[in-house]
C-alpha cells in the first residue's frame, strides 16, 4: 500500500509539471512594437530523399506569397546518388533554387545555404517535411527576433509511427512550453527561424562541425551563449508535418542519435529530463507487475495514463483522440522494453542523413 501511495504522489507531480508546461505551451507571446519579418530564405539540405521529397515541392508550388514578405527557397543538395536532385531541379517553382554543398554533411549544407541565401533571416526545414498551406502568412507575424523555434508534428499510419510519435509529442510540449516560460532547452532544425547575421558571426565560434548530428540543438546553445533574442512559438499553422520512423530499428537509431548529441551538449536539461523520464515510466511498469495487491494499483497507473493522454491531445489540437486512448495504454508497457533497447548497439544502414527530428 505504501508504494502505491507513493508512487501516485509522484503521478501528481508528473501532473504538476504537466500543467506547467501546458501552460507555457499555450502562452500568447506578448504584443510587441518591433519591426515584423519582412524577408526570409528558406533553406533546405537534403541527401537521398528522391521517395520523399515530392510533396514538399509541390507545397512550395501551391504556396501564395504573402504581400509584404519576400521569399526564397534554396535546396542544399549534399551529393545524392539516387536522382534527389534531378527530381529537385524539374519541381523548381519560380523563387526557388538549387546549389550543390561546398562540404560534407547537413551542417555544411545547412552553412553553405546561409551564406548563399539573399535575405536577412533564414527557415530550415528538412526534406522530408510539409508545412500547412498558411505557413508564410504566419510567418510574415512573426515579430523579428534572433531565433525562433517554431512546431514540428509527427505522426503516421503505423503503430510503431504512432508509438514514436508519443514521445516526440511530449518532447514537443516540453521544448516549446519551457522556451515560452522559462529558458529555451530545446529546438527543431526541421523547422526552426534564425537571423543570418549572427549565425555567421557565431558560426566562426563553433567547435561541433566534427559531430555528425545536432545542427539545431548545438547552434541554440551558441545563440544562448550569445544572449541571442529567442522566441518561440506554438501556433498549429506554423508547423511543419513529417513521418515518424516506420520500422522500430530505424525508430531506434534515431533516439539512438537524440541521446548521443545530448551528451555531448551536456545539458542539464536533459539530465534532469532524462531522470523524471526513467521514474516515471518504470514505476508504472513495477505497478503493473504488482497485481496482487488488487484494483488499487489502477489508481495512480490511471493518473500516469490520463496525464500522459491529455498532454498529447493538448499537442495534437485533440485530433484522432478516440484511436489514441488505446495506443496510450499500450504505450505504457511498450516504452520501458523500448528505453531497455535503446541502450543496446545497433547496426546504421541509412543512406539518407541522419534525421534530426
Amino acid at each position: 500500500m505504501i508504494i502505491v501511495v507513493f508512487v501516485a504522489c509522484v503521478y501528481l507531480i508528473q501532473l504538476l509539471i504537466g500543467a506547467i508546461v501546458l501552460l507555457g505551451y499555450f502562452k500568447k507571446n506578448p504584443v510587441s512594437l518591433s519591426k515584423k519579418i519582412e524577408e526570409v530564405s528558406i533553406v533546405i539540405p537534403f541527401k537521398n530523399e528522391a521517395n520523399r521529397i515530392q510533396p514538399l515541392l509541390q507545397r512550395i508550388k501551391s504556396f501564395n506569397i504573402p504581400k509584404g514578405l519576400k521569399t526564397e527557397f534554396i535546396f542544399v543538395d549534399d551529393n545524392s546518388s539516387d536522382g534527389s536532385d534531378h527530381i529537385v531541379k524539374a519541381n523548381l517553382s519560380q523563387n526557388s533554387d538549387m546549389i550543390t554543398s561546398g562540404g560534407t554533411g547537413k551542417k555544411e549544407a545547412i552553412r553553405y545555404g546561409v551564406n548563399l541565401a539573399s535575405n536577412e533571416f533564414i527557415i530550415t526545414w528538412d526534406a522530408d517535411v510539409l508545412p500547412s498551406i498558411n505557413y508564410l502568412d504566419e510567418v510574415i507575424k512573426l515579430r523579428e527576433a534572433d531565433m525562433w523555434i517554431l512546431p514540428v508534428h509527427l505522426g503516421g499510419r503505423k503503430l510503431i509511427q504512432r508509438l514514436g510519435a508519443i514521445e516526440f509529442s511530449w518532447l514537443q510540449l516540453l521544448g516549446i512550453g519551457f522556451a515560452k516560460l522559462l529558458n529555451p532547452n530545446l529546438c527543431n532544425g526541421a523547422n526552426l527561424l534564425f537571423r543570418k547575421k549572427l549565425f555567421l558571426q557565431l558560426d566562426e565560434q563553433r567547435s561541433d562541425y566534427n559531430i555528425a548530428s545536432g545542427d539545431d540543438m548545438f547552434l541554440l546553445a551558441a545563440f544562448k551563449e550569445a544572449e541571442a533574442d529567442i522566441m518561440a512559438s506554438s501556433t498549429h499553422s506554423l508547423a511543419v508535418k513529417a513521418d515518424s520512423p516506420d520500422s522500430f530499428i530505424s525508430l531506434v537509431i534515431q533516439r539512438k542519435r537524440w541521446a548521443g548529441k545530448m551528451s555531448q551538449l551536456k545539458s542539464r536539461f536533459s539530465v534532469f529530463y532524462g531522470f523524471l523520464l526513467v521514474v516515471f515510466v518504470f514505476l508504472g511498469f513495477v505497478l503493473l507487475s504488482m497485481t496482487h495487491l488488487g484494483w488499487i494499483v489502477l489508481i495512480p497507473v490511471c493518473m500516469k495514463i490520463l496525464n500522459e493522454f491529455i498532454m498529447l491531445q493538448c499537442e495534437k489540437r485533440f485530433a484522432d483522440w478516440i484511436s489514441d486512448l488505446p495506443v496510450v495504454i499500450l504505450h505504457q508497457v511498450w516504452y520501458p522494453f523500448y528505453l531497455v533497447r535503446l541502450l543496446l548497439p545497433v547496426k546504421k544502414n541509412d543512406k539518407r542523413w541522419d534525421k534530426e527530428r
